[in-house]
């Protein structure tokens, strides 16, 4: 059941051939976004309200447009089944 040595020298093999991994935020701080970074993630400004009220009105058309593209494919899906369907039982 020794296999002739294949399966040791598998073991050893893999044990010569192992690297350390480097931890990853380790290696994020090495490379500048580890703690008292100069690399800004968030903005301190606040949005007026004129701002807010811009976003909100665009995604009430985004959400708008989303539900006319609905309508529209359910509509014209319909429609095409009907028109398979006629010709298929005809």
């Amino acid at each position: 059941m020794s296999w002739g040595g294949a399966a040791q020298s598998m073991v050893t093999s893999l044990k010569n051939n192992k690297r350390n991994r480097e931890n990853t935020f380790a290696k994020l701080k090495r490379q500048g976004y580890g703690e008292g970074s100069h690399i800004k993630t968030r903005s301190k400004k606040k949005l007026s309200n004129k701002a807010k009220e811009h976003i909100r009105s665009l995604a009430e058309i985004d959400r708008q447009n989303n539900t006319i593209q609905t309508v529209l494919i359910l509509f014209f899906s319909i429609v095409i089944f009907g028109v398979i369907l006629y010709f298929v039982l005809k």
